[in-house]
């Protein structure tokens, strides 16, 4: 029997939106929980809030790619737009199809 390679789909990169949503849901759920803990267990409750620092500087730097990506999203649409110049006269326009068409002959 002949054995067949299935094709390994790579995954895409999650959206900024989503990623921010994410983050932020994240981090409610570290606050959540530091709240939980008591003063007597310090070594949890600093390693939490580290976690939430940390998500904290991942949900800066997701903004930070969001924006640069969508600026140059913008002047790569900006770039491709065309101006009004571009577009040629209607006398210009008139005199090409008159060029295009076939002489009459004239027959008397």
């Amino acid at each position: 029997m002949k054995k067949t390679k299935k094709a390994v789909k790579t995954k895409k990169a999650p959206k900024a939106k989503k990623t921010l949503k994410r983050l932020d849901r994240v981090e409610g759920l570290l606050a959540k929980v530091i709240e939980q803990y008591h003063a007597g267990e310090l070594g949890v409750r600093k390693l939490l809030e580290t976690a939430k620092s940390a998500v904290g500087l991942a949900k800066t730097e997701a903004k930070a790619i969001a924006k640069a990506a969508s600026a140059a999203k913008a002047s790569i649409k900006k770039a491709g737009r065309k101006t009004k110049s571009a577009k040629p006269s209607r006398t210009t326009r008139k005199a090409k199809a008159e060029a295009r068409r076939p002489a009459q002959i004239e027959t008397q």
